[in-house]
């Protein structure tokens, strides 16, 4: 979930049906700020609000924990 993608035309509707899914099938997410606008960069309040809106699980949320991303990374 890119927060800089939120405010595009369209996207936070494609978040809408995309998200529900991953938390349906247990795949997991990550949320970022995409740094092609410096204003954005660091600001995951958007992104993380509409996280929570549409209840993904903590769980999926790969980067909310560094030993999380590891093991995922890592995963043969």
């Amino acid at each position: 979930v890119q927060t800089c993608a939120l405010p595009i035309l369209g996207c936070v509707k494609n978040y809408h049906e995309m998200l529900p899914l991953c938390a349906e099938m247990g795949v997991p997410i990550i949320i970022n700020t995409d740094a092609h606008d410096p204003s954005y960069v660091g600001n995951f309040a958007m992104a993380q609000a509409l996280v929570e809106e549409i209840g993904v699980p903590d769980e999926l949320i790969l980067n909310n924990d560094l030993d999380k991303l590891k093991a995922f990374l890592l995963a043969p």
